[in-house]
């Protein structure tokens, strides 16, 4: 008999080792971690002085690469032709500096021009087959050469070069300060530093001896690394003793720096730290142990009192009694026996009543269900399979189910339950066959599983007659389908996702030429002009997919190549078996849309008025509420440059946001202008000047492959009255063609110069009058325009872009802004030729331009002591206007609208001198308001404050009784005198 350990040895054993083994566990897990930690940490550190030692040598090439740097822009400026003049600083270089034990100058050839110290053989020395000379032309930068000991110092040296425009600079480098550097290294009882170029060659060691006979070591491992561009820390044998060595290199040069230290030396203090783990868990383990064998002793008398309660469950007795209260635990598992005596009864009820509900459900079930072996004899069947087939139990039980199927099938029954023996099928259609030899077409299912206790197949047969039957309804369906299909007139068509055709109707003949089965497998986008397909993609199938439907009209090409018109209706169908598709119907509208072009020319007229209404609408709108936002930023800017002084650092920026914002506030009044809702802004102007402006806009804004060429008359060329904003926007908008003309770069080229226009021209140029110009030509070099293109290039609306890239209004823009300032504008292009546009803009009379210094923001600005009622529904515009005026002296009541303006008006109307109101407020505007105060009193001094009134202009406020008008957004100067003069009048 075998013997087996008692539960007391196993507890005690377990417990030991469940106390032990983690213990074990952690203690070296923590030793190894800590091992493997301060391994890592020393190997980084050694590393890290690696880095610190390659980053001193790396530092101390910058100091002569800079010296050659210097030296070859002293002799970039001074020529050869000045030799004296160059060697005199290289001697001092070389004598007081005391970096280069020499420098040579040598030209593109090679020659040696100057040498410093001065030594005459050297000077007319060929140098060009040096390998210093070939190399450094070679990689075009500096170049460092191999160690090697200077005949003239005896110490080890490197060659630096450097070239230039005119030849190259060669100093003569001695590497004696990295012996220093190496000797400061010292790591531990062994460690130390040594350096080699990129030969192997030592050239800095703690052994002196070593760089003098120039040792080649590139042999040693840690060095190899260095060599092969590896950085790291690397165990391995370096000089036959077990070391740890870290490599770094010099970033310029490449030489490998390597910090060698014996692993004995590196890794002591971690043997130290791994003896005392080791120690303390040794006592660990002990203590634990004492403590297993008082612990258990105690802990096993209470389960012996179990053995009772599991002979009873096993012998079927399920009704456990309590035990004498013990440990918790225990008595958590007596009540855990009871839970289990309980749960087994009531699961075997469970077990007799789904057995019970199984055979049942087997027994009335309308398909046909069999059980067979995995050889195909029956073991079970449903009452429904004796019924239909006509045999009894006892006939069908234990016989092959070939019995049951049609002699001419039994080779494929077979073959069906192997594979599904063998898992590759699990479903056939081989009929059944009744005792009377009737068939019924059946589909079966079958699955694998158990049958008391042996492999067993398990088949489920559902009676198909009625589904067949209705299938050739549906053939006979779909063949009147078909012929009512190929009857209707329109193009009946369906497509797959990718939009080829996989059906159409008899009307694709009438259509496209083709025959429906010629058309299938072929897309629609196949009879569009190719620069329509991509949208076929996009736009057609893309759109199916997103909404489900898509509707239009498109262009296509019969077999013949006549050119029809479609109109198509498509939908997504998602049936709920197969795979989704596309149908959808076509009519032929080629009449119908050349009749609607025909009208569309006549509405043109129409519709190009009412979208420069819309515009201007849009502007007048957008203008208030901006000019608002634009005057707190000019308002605030200028309150803080009345505080600072001249010499200030912020207050040429502060006078850069001032200018900002008094050129978004011209960019308003250009849209304005454009829809003629402001007149333009003119002043006499100097085209040239504002040449210049565009040009630094279009160097930040347009492709660097773009090249900007400027003729301008310098001399003589005479003053325009124009607004200055908006010659920007004329420049801006035709370079802005002239970009999208040029996708791969080119030329645009900007041109002044004055021109008389004479009779003849004008006659020739319908729109231009005779007198004198300022001729300014724009040209590019892009692929240019068709004469179409040029007749309709300044309409709005019109552009040749794709859509979403261009709005058409760029252009028509600058034909409105050159018809104002009465100018006249030309456009001539030819397809590859590029572009030019000719605009002509009348002189001024006296043709000089005013010039007018800078004043000072505060100098000479009015003041008063005076009570002003300032009438705005901005509040930070009102508390704005407070702080200017009150800063110059006024007294300020302010009214957030109309009906608060009067109160105020009523109440304090001997106090107040002026009233500065806003056109537009809710409630009462500012015309109504203007009306009842000038009711009030008559006298009433108001001016009032509007960037643009899309209800009218200000000089319709100022007919009804202003004294005055600010534009918003305010200018300091500009408000306070006009403020000032009214006041003063005494009127």
């Amino acid at each position: 008999m075998k013997l087996r350990p008692t539960l007391k040895v196993v507890l005690t054993l377990n417990f030991l080792l469940v106390a032990g083994l983690p213990l074990l566990l952690v203690s070296l897990t923590s030793l190894h971690l800590l091992t493997s930690y301060n391994q890592k940490e020393i190997s980084r550190k050694n590393l890290i002085l690696a880095k610190s030692l390659a980053g001193e040598v790396d530092r101390f090439l910058e100091g002569p690469l800079c010296l050659l740097n210097a030296v070859s822009e002293i002799i970039e400026k001074k020529g050869w032709s000045r030799q004296e003049e160059v060697r005199e600083p290289l001697e001092a270089m070389v004598r007081h500096i005391r970096v280069f034990n020499k420098i040579l100058l040598l030209d593109n050839s090679g020659v040696v021009r100057i040498a410093a110290p001065f030594n005459r053989q050297y000077v007319g020395i060929d140098m060009s087959g040096q390998p210093y000379f070939q190399m450094t032309r070679k990689v075009g930068k500096p170049w460092y050469s191999p160690a090697y000991v200077s005949p003239d110092t005896g110490e080890t040296t490197i060659t630096l070069t450097q070239s230039f425009r005119g030849g190259m600079v060669v100093g003569c480098l001695s590497l004696a300060v990295l012996d220093n550097l190496i000797e400061k290294v010292r790591i531990g009882r062994t460690g130390y530093a040594a350096m080699a170029d990129l030969n192997g060659t030592a050239i800095a060691h703690p052994d002196r001896s070593c760089v003098a006979q120039r040792l080649n070591i590139k042999d040693l491992e840690g060095i190899r690394h260095g060599l092969a561009g590896e950085e790291g820390t690397f165990r391995c044998q370096f000089a036959g003793v077990d070391s740890l060595v870290s490599v770094a290199l010099v970033s310029q040069t490449g030489w490998p720096v390597v910090i060698v230290q014996t692993i004995e030396d590196a890794f002591a203090p971690v043997r130290k730290i791994r003896k005392i783990i080791l120690l303390g868990l040794v006592l660990s383990f002990v203590f634990a142990a004492a403590l297993a064998f008082s612990v258990l002793r105690r802990t096993l008398r209470p389960l012996s009192r179990l053995d009772s309660v599991a002979q009873k469950i096993a012998g079927g007795d399920y009704r456990v009694h309590s035990l004498p209260e013990s440990y918790p635990e225990v008595d958590k598992l007596t009540k855990g026996f009871q839970g289990m005596s309980r749960a087994i009864e009531a699961r075997e009820r469970a077990l007799r009543e789904s057995r019970k509900n199984l055979e049942a459900l087997f027994d009335s079930a309308e398909d046909f269900i069999f059980v067979l072996d995995t050889q195909g004899h029956i073991l079970k069947v449903n009452p429904r399979v004796l019924e239909r087939l006509g045999y009894s139990e006892e006939t069908l039980l234990g016989q092959d189910v070939l019995k049951v199927h049609s002699p001419d099938r039994h080779e494929e029954a077979v073959a069906v339950i192997a594979d599904i023996v063998a898992g590759r099928t699990d479903s056939c259609t081989i009929p059944l066959v009744t005792k009377d030899g009737t068939e019924i077409p059946v589909e079966t299912k079958c699955a694998r599983g158990r049958w008391d206790g042996q492999d067993a197949l398990f088949g489920i047969s559902r009676d198909i007659t009625e589904r067949k039957e209705a299938l050739s309804r549906m053939e006979r369906s779909e063949k009147r389908f078909r012929d009512l299909f190929d009857s209707v007139s329109d193009l009946v068509y369906t497509q797959d996702l990718e939009g080829r055709f996989i059906t159409a109707n008899r009307a694709v003949r009438r259509f496209f030429g083709y025959e429906p089965e010629q058309l299938t497998g072929r897309k629609a986008s196949d009879f569009m002009k190719p620069e329509l397909r991509p949208f076929f993609e996009t736009e057609y199938l893309g759109g199916l997919k997103e909404r489900g439907h898509y509707e239009g009209i498109t262009a296509y090409f019969t077999r013949e190549g006549r050119k029809v018109y479609l109109e198509y209706h498509s939908n997504l169908v998602l049936p709920d078996e197969g795979e989704p598709y596309i149908s959808g119907t076509a009519r032929d509208v080629t009449e119908r849309i050349l009749a609607e072009r025909r009208i569309k020319k006549v509405q043109e007229q129409l519709q190009q008025a009412q979208k420069m209404e819309a515009v201007g609408t849009l502007a007048g709108g957008i203008s208030h509420d901006f000019n608002n936002l634009l005057q707190a930023i000019m308002g605030y800017t200028q309150i803080i440059i009345m505080g600072k002084d001249r010499d200030d650092p912020d207050l040429g920026k502060l006078k850069e946001i001032e200018k900002a914002a008094q050129r978004a506030s011209e960019l308003t009044r250009q849209l304005l202008t454009f829809s003629r809702k402001v007149e333009s802004k003119l002043r006499p102007v100097d085209l040239n000047h504002e040449v210049r402006q565009v040009e630094k806009l279009l160097k930040r804004t347009i492709p660097k492959m773009i090249r900007i060429e400027l003729h301008l008359q310098e001399e003589g060329l005479k003053i325009i009255n124009a607004d200055p904003a908006q010659m920007e926007q004329v420049m801006m908008n035709v370079a802005v063609n002239a970009r999208d003309a040029m996708p791969e770069g080119g030329k645009l080229v900007i041109k002044t110069e004055n021109i008389t226009l004479d009779q003849e021209f004008c006659r020739t140029h319908t729109g231009a009058t005779p007198g004198e110009y300022v001729l300014l030509s724009i040209s590019d070099t892009g692929h240019g325009m068709e004469r179409e293109t040029v007749e309709h290039i300044f309409e709005p609306f019109y552009t040749t872009k794709e859509t979403g890239k261009g709005t058409g209004l760029g252009l028509s823009m600058v034909y409105a802004i050159v018809k104002n300032h009465h100018g006249y504008i030309a456009c001539a292009s030819e397809p590859g030729e590029g572009t030019t546009f000719r605009i002509y803009f009348p002189t001024m009379e006296s043709g000089i331009m005013e010039q007018g210094a800078e004043t000072d923001q505060e100098a000479g600005l009015p003041a008063g002591n005076e009570t002003i009622l300032l009438v705005d529904d901005e509040a930070f515009l009102r508390d704005l206007g407070a702080e200017i005026l009150g800063r110059f002296g006024y007294t300020v009541l302010q009214a957030e609208n109309g009906e608060n303006a009067l109160e105020i008006y009523e109440k304090k109307r001997a106090e107040i001198s002026l009233i500065v109101l806003d056109l537009i407020m809710p409630g009462m505007g500012g015309k109504k308001c203007l009306e009842e105060i000038l009711r009030v009193n008559p006298r009433a001094k108001v001016v009032v404050a509007s960037g643009y009134s899309i209800n009218g202009s200000p000089q319709d406020v100022l007919d009804a009784g202003a004294r005055g008008y600010i534009r918003k957004p305010y200018d300091l100067r500009e408000m306070l005198n006009a403020i000032r003069k009214l006041l003063d009048d005494k009127d």
